[in-house]
């Protein structure tokens, strides 16, 4: 019985992916997007998807580690999963970059955690990672370059409501990620992909 349940899980997942690289090929075939890729499953998924549906994609890892900073198995974003990201690229036909962003990780995300838990709060730095990384240094970068699009792998949706962009709960409510999102402008919710929301 198992067998069959995940036959037929793997059957739903390939008609979702083969209808979502349909519809986002039609509307989106040739543009151009920086991915945020950490090396793991999520962010590979995402640019392998973005590749099949015709864009040209250009895979971006961060290096939030200093130099000489060992890596761990819980450690992310550093000199090994940037190995990963160039591999990952190579097999789907896309580009890679590592950008040295350790001293704004540093500043932004380490001190606001260190000063808001000093402070007795409760901090999310992977939030602030969202807004100051992703949807911050990414995002003006793709200006700077002429850049169509950015994407994560993060586990939401896109939707438009009231002639807006918004970030929605992922399909797959157990793995939803929207959460993480909040602080992110309506102008670059609109250039954002999320190919992995509609996943169950």
């Amino acid at each position: 019985m198992n067998q069959i349940n995940n036959q037929n899980d793997r059957d739903q997942a390939l008609r979702i992916r083969d209808r979502w690289c349909k519809t986002v090929r039609a509307k989106l075939s040739g543009s151009t997007v920086l991915v945020a890729m950490s090396g793991g499953v999520d962010s590979s998924v995402a640019a392998y998807l973005l590749a099949n549906a015709g864009l040209q994609v250009i895979g971006i890892h961060f290096r939030l580690q200093p130099e000489g900073v060992p890596a761990t198995a819980k450690g992310c974003c550093h000199t090994g999963s940037a190995n990963d990201v160039t591999a990952v690229c190579d097999t789907i036909g896309a580009t890679s970059q590592v950008w040295n962003l350790s001293n704004v990780f540093d500043e932004e995300v380490i001190k606001y955690f260190e000063h808001s838990y000093l402070t007795g709060e409760t901090p999310n730095p992977c939030v602030e990672c969202n807004r100051t990384l992703k949807w911050g240094v990414l995002w003006e970068r793709r200006n700077l370059l002429g850049i169509d699009f950015i994407s994560t792998g993060h586990y939401a949706r896109k939707i438009n409501l009231l002639n807006k962009s918004w970030f929605g709960r992922a399909i797959d409510k157990s793995k939803d990620q929207a959460y993480a999102l909040w602080p992110v402008p309506e102008e670059r919710r609109e250039y954002t992909l999320l190919p992995l929301g509609v996943f169950h």
